[in-house]
């Protein structure tokens, strides 16, 4: 409901390092409500510093398998176009 008010945005998502959790829930929104496909929401928490190691591997899986994309709509492929 916040998220969809424009008279409520923006909306600020932060965890402690603000790239982890920060970027799965961000994917998820994404996925969710901006019809973004799975791939493209990875291809932005990459590009904002989501850390691919090991121990967060099963954050990322669960946030592109737990929302579902009814639109092959890619995310922008650098911060620029973020604005």
């Amino acid at each position: 409901e916040i998220t969809r008010d424009p008279m409520k945005r923006p909306v600020w998502v932060h965890c402690k390092a603000g790239r982890n959790r920060a970027g799965a829930l961000v994917a998820i929104y994404r996925i969710a409500e901006c019809r973004w496909s799975p791939e493209g929401a990875l291809r932005e928490m990459l590009a904002y510093g989501f850390d691919d190691k090991a121990r967060h591997r099963p954050l990322k899986e669960s946030a592109l398998s737990g929302a579902t994309s009814n639109n092959d709509a890619a995310a922008p492929a650098d911060r620029s176009s973020q604005r």
